[in-house]
Parts: structure tokens; C-alpha cells; sequence
């Protein structure tokens, strides 16, 4: 028979085991759907064809009848059945896709290449000036192709503060070449004060690249921001890279694994810290091994060592409550590398921005946040002026910075 539910208005098929009957042996049905209890009246019963298919019906769920209902005999094998209330979707507190947040990339090679081509020719009809508007175009693309929990990243930067920056790291780096040269000629002993002046240089070009480019990175228009002391920083990275030539480098898991520690410790997005708990001896093992086998397997082996560091660091990395993990491997790495050489060798180089298009997808579309991450906590937050001359002497002196 068919019956239509007067509680949630569900139509459809009832079976014997839905038919009830009270002590004076009127006879109720259990609705499938609500579970809810209501009169059985032949003469009022509406009878429809379902709207859907039938289906295997739904194992019935029972529960004790209302305070205000007569008590009712159960129907045979009812009585076995536990009593479990029904569950709803809007009751669902910790849902699997709450737990869940993917990174994904959208965007395109073939995009990339065109606003590379355009910034290519202004950059020489204008004499190289037109290079850092381009490069401020191509950022600008390449980040709002980034998602992450339906919400779009955005880049903030200008061509006029990176040219400004870049005349003033040119001034600069400049000066100590200029140093440098004159007391490698007239006095030889400054050669050890210079060569740690160009160090701390590096770092200087490091920390202020960094701050400048969470300066101008949003993300649901929360700004980032990098609120370390450059002293730290210089103090860190100065002592890395003497432990690292000691000990012909096997220091050197210990101070990437520093590096990892200090810019993701002291970044946050709006008022929320990231935070990070990785040590560098969890990776010791790996990369001796990986330095051991470089020549047999010509050095696939440290392109696995890259992928294990990766994706440890991003699981030991956390944003307001939630973990984020990478699922890359060592062989999906060697096979996005060798391919990437392939086409920038037929194509005479004319392929990087598909490499690297594939290169941003292959980390970010295995990239994603698990646990209740409580993302309406975060907040906005003033952010500390920031100056792109870091950013000037990065590329001068070809050197970056990147969190994976």
C-alpha cells in the first residue's frame, strides 16, 4: 500500500513491518521517512505514484513512541531493533567535508605564456623598465588561479614599488661590490669582513623579499604579514651557513629545516599565526642516504629527498586549528622534472610558463588543510610598512625564497 505522511508530507510505498497496531487494535503506520506515527484512515489515504524510482527501502530505525501517543504493540522482529534517532544532515557537527580543505590551482599555461609575451616586448620597447609592471601582471594572475576553501588569493604589489626597490638594492649591492674589490686589491685582510657583509647581505635580500611579498599576498582580503626580527633572522642564518661548510654538509637538513621554522613561525594572516613544529633531525637519515645514492641514481635520489622534506614540513605546519598535509612523492616529482626538461629543450625555453604552471599545480593541488580548522576566528590586523628593496636584491643577486 501507499500513504502519504501528514509530518513531512513523504509519499510513497509503506511496508508491513511500518504497520502498527495500538492495544485496542486500531491500526497506525510508522512513517520511513520522520519516523512519526499517524492514523491510518483507508478512506483519507492519498495514493501516488513516487516522484523517484523505487529504491531498496531504508532500513527502519525505531524509536520510543511520543509521551502523548497510546502505547502500541511492536510488530514482530521490531522489538530486536535498537532505538536510534534519525540523522540529518543539518545535525552533522563534524562532517567529513568540514574536516577536509583542498588547495587547488586553475591556472594556465597558455594564459601565462601570452601575458609573458606581451610583458617581454613592453620590457624591451621601454628598455627593461616595463619588467617590473610584468612581473607585478604575471604575479597577479598566478595567484588569483590559487583557491583554497572557494576563496581566491590576490596579489597586492606594484611595478612602481618593485623598480624603487630595485634602484635601491642596486645602490647598495653596488657599494659592497665596490668594497669588496678594493680590499681584495690594497688591503687582503678585509677579505674575511667582506665575505661575511656579503652573507649578511644575502640574508637581508631574504628577509626583506619575504616581508614584502607577504605584505602583498590576501587571501578573503586578510593580508599576510612576516613580524620576525631581522636580527633573529641574520643571526640563524649567518650560523647555518658556517655549520653547514664545517660539517661538508650534512648540517644542512638542520638549517633548512631552521629556515622552514623561522618564516613559518613568524607569518601570519590577519590576526592568526601559522605555526610549525618540524626538526631537522626527523630528516637526517633520509638525506644521507639520498647524498650516498646521488651519483648510482644520478641524482633522482635527492629529487626524492626534496619531495619526503616537503610534504614533512607541510605536515608539520598549522593554521587555527587545522594541519596541513602534502601528498607529492618522489616519483611524481621525477616525472613532473623530466617532462618539464623535455619541453624546455623542444621548445628552446619557449615552455617555461607551462612549467611553470605545472609546476604550481603538481604542489597545490596535493596541498590541503585537515581538523576543524576555525577559519571565522581570523580576523584582520594592521600590518608594519614594508619596502620592496628586498625584493631589488633578490634579483640582482639571484637568490629566493619560497615556502614550498
Amino acid at each position: 500500500m501507499e500513504a502519504k505522511c501528514p509530518s513531512c508530507s513523504f509519499t510513497g510505498k509503506i511496508f508491513p513491518q511500518d504497520i502498527l497496531f495500538t492495544a485496542d487494535r486500531s491500526r497506525r503506520i510508522r512513517c520511513p521517512q520522520c519516523r512519526e506515527m499517524f492514523m491510518d484512515d483507508s478512506e483519507r489515504t492519498v495514493v501516488m505514484r513516487p516522484e523517484r524510482p523505487e529504491a531498496v527501502p531504508p532500513k527502519p530505525v525505531f524509536r520510543s513512541a511520543p509521551p502523548a501517543e497510546k502505547p502500541f504493540v511492536p510488530a514482530k522482529n521490531e522489538a530486536a531493533e535498537p532505538s536510534v534517532p534519525p540523522v540529518r544532515p543539518e545535525n552533522r557537527s563534524n562532517s567529513a567535508e568540514s574536516q577536509f580543505r583542498p588547495v587547488s590551482f586553475h591556472g594556465s599555461g597558455k594564459t601565462l605564456f601570452g601575458i609573458s609575451l606581451v610583458n617581454g616586448l613592453l620590457s624591451i620597447i621601454t628598455l627593461g623598465i616595463y619588467f617590473f609592471w610584468g612581473k607585478v601582471k604575471a604575479r597577479r594572475y598566478l595567484y588569483s588561479e590559487v583557491e583554497f576553501n572557494q576563496e581566491r588569493f590576490s596579489y597586492h604589489g606594484t611595478g612602481g614599488e618593485l623598480l624603487i626597490g630595485y634602484l635601491k638594492a642596486a645602490v647598495v649591492f653596488g657599494g659592497l661590490m665596490g668594497i669588496t674589490m678594493a680590499a681584495n686589491r690594497f688591503f687582503p685582510p678585509l677579505r674575511t669582513a667582506t665575505s661575511i657583509a656579503f652573507w649578511a647581505l644575502v640574508a637581508f635580500a631574504l628577509f626583506g623579499s619575504m616581508r614584502y611579498a607577504m605584505s602583498r599576498t590576501a587571501w578573503r582580503d586578510l593580508r599576510f604579514s612576516l613580524r620576525g626580527d631581522f636580527r633573529d633572522f641574520l643571526k640563524m642564518y649567518v650560523i647555518g651557513i658556517f655549520l653547514t661548510g664545517l660539517t661538508l654538509g650534512i648540517y644542512l637538513p638542520y638549517f633548512r629545516n631552521n629556515l622552514r621554522n623561522f618564516w613559518v613561525n613568524h607569518i601570519w594572516i590577519g590576526n592568526a599565526p601559522f605555526e610549525y613544529d618540524g626538526e631537522g633531525k626527523d630528516l637526517l637519515s633520509s638525506y644521507l642516504i639520498a647524498v650516498l645514492l646521488l651519483i648510482p641514481t644520478l641524482g633522482l635520489s635527492l629529487i626524492g629527498y626534496l619531495a619526503k622534506e616537503q610534504r614533512y614540513q607541510w605536515d608539520h605546519t598549522r593554521l587555527a586549528g587545522g594541519r596541513f598535509s602534502s601528498t607529492i612523492t618522489g616519483t611524481g616529482m621525477i616525472g613532473l622534472m623530466l617532462v618539464n626538461l623535455v619541453l624546455l629543450v623542444l621548445t628552446a625555453g619557449l615552455a617555461y610558463p607551462w612549467v611553470r604552471v605545472r609546476n604550481l599545480r603538481y604542489t597545490l593541488d596535493h596541498l590541503a588543510v585537515e581538523g576543524p580548522m576555525d577559519l571565522e576566528s581570523i580576523g584582520a590586523s594592521p600590518q608594519p610598512e614594508t619596502s620592496a628593496m628586498g625584493e631589488g636584491l633578490t634579483e640582482i643577486m639571484d637568490v629566493g625564497v619560497s615556502l614550498g
